[in-house]
């Protein structure tokens, strides 16, 4: 699977992938890194992509108060 996301040359696959494994609860520790490698290997991620991963994780994990 993770071979699979990386082999994509489509930013646009890379993050759809990431944001399923996101709503399916995969471990955050695995997503973060995964938006990581997608994020270098594209040279980066547009800001519209990011901010709805960061909605995304923020339903699925709360922030601490």
């Amino acid at each position: 699977m993770l071979v699979d996301l990386l082999a994509s040359y489509e930013v646009t696959a890379q993050i759809n992938a990431i944001e399923e494994l996101i709503a399916q609860g995969a471990e955050m520790q695995i997503v973060l890194r995964l938006l990581c490698l997608a994020s270098l290997t594209a040279g980066g991620i547009k800001t519209k992509n990011l901010e709805s991963i960061k909605r995304e994780v923020l339903q699925v994990c709360p922030p601490f108060v």
